[in-house]
This record gives structure tokens, sequence and C-alpha cells, in this order.
């Protein structure tokens, strides 16, 4: 019975360790998309950011035009 019990603890370790490296590739990716959009600023203004919004379009656009 014993047995049983550390293959539950395993599995439920693997679980919890699959869980939180998704979350971390989540979190991850999430990150570098603001830092490429927005750089380095974490408060931003509805006019600063409508603004580097408009240019990260910009940017987009002329890169699926090459």
């Amino acid at each position: 019975m014993e047995i049983f019990n550390y293959i539950a603890q395993a599995a439920g370790i693997a679980l919890v360790l699959w869980i939180g490296y998704g979350a971390y590739l989540i979190i991850s990716d999430s990150d570098k998309r603001w830092k490429e959009r927005y750089g380095n600023r974490w408060i931003l203004s509805k006019s600063e950011r409508a603004r580097l919004d408009k240019a990260y379009a910009k940017k987009q656009e002329n890169k699926k035009a090459s």
C-alpha cells in the first residue's frame, strides 16, 4: 500500500510541475509581446498606448509586406 502512496505523490508532483511550466510559458510569452509592443514601460496613458499601438500596427504591416 505504501508504494501506491509514493506513486500518487509522484503523479501529483508531476501534474503540479506540468501546470506550473505551462503557466510560465504563457506569462513569458505575454511579457515578450508586451516588451515588443510597449518597451519597458509599465504605466502608460491612453494617448501613449494609442500612439504605441499605432506604431506597432504599422511595423507589423511593413513586416507582412516584406
